[in-house]
């Protein structure tokens, strides 16, 4: 009976630590994205809705700097094992790279960083408001996206496939004859194989079925 719980304790204990080992090893990799890329992982996010992201993220931090000299950490470029950073001042945006050894230790990806002298600061103050900022965008970039669709997503109506392009699936509603496509985020996994340019799905009961293929 002793042993029993012995074992019962030993293997949850077991399973505590390797709870911990592998949301170490989550929150290690999250920190080497950025946070427009790490929604991209969570959630479906069209080309053109990270495009608007992008776009409103260098205003947040222009509108932020106000003119002063900032440099945010876009991502790290593991090929040539560099930074690609943006410098923002007198209200223009530049792209360069820093390496390691130019940066401070533990360095922020999408943090602000200001030069002093020769040395590069992490203003943490700055980090964080533009991080919540840049986390609200998202979710507003988000839900016009998430609106689009399901005003475009109608009952009974047909959809043409018209790009395929890098598993982006764009439908065009030959239905209603909008003449325009949008790119669906949340198609069914296990049809994405029939998803070719020129195949027909309806939407009917909240998901796409397989009708035909011109």
């Amino acid at each position: 009976m002793n042993l029993d719980i012995f074992n019962i304790f030993n293997k949850r204990e077991n399973d505590v630590n390797n709870f911990m080992d592998e949301l170490s090893n989550y929150l290690e990799k999250s920190n080497d994205i950025g946070i427009i890329e790490r929604k991209k992982q969570e959630t479906g996010v069209s080309n053109i809705s990270e495009i608007k992201m992008l776009q409103r993220q260098n205003e947040i931090i222009k509108n932020y700097a106000n003119g002063d000299n900032l440099f945010f950490i876009s991502k790290k470029d593991e090929e040539k094992n560099n930074y690609i950073v943006f410098e923002f001042e007198d209200d223009k945006k530049h792209t360069i790279r820093l390496t390691e050894e130019e940066l401070p230790q533990n360095i922020v990806i999408n943090g602000i960083y200001r030069k002093n002298e020769e040395n590069y600061v992490l203003d943490q103050n700055a980090t964080e408001t533009i991080q919540d900022k840049i986390q609200n965008m998202i979710e507003d970039v988000l839900v016009e996206q998430n609106d689009e669709l399901a005003q475009y997503r109608q009952e009974g109506h047909l959809y043409l496939v018209r790009e395929d392009e890098n598993d982006r699936i764009h439908l065009l509603d030959i239905t209603a004859n909008p003449g325009y496509a949008l790119e669906e985020v949340d198609f069914p996994e296990e049809l994405k194989p029939e998803a070719t340019e020129g195949t027909v799905f309806k939407y009917e009961n909240g998901t796409y079925t397989f009708y035909d293929r011109k």
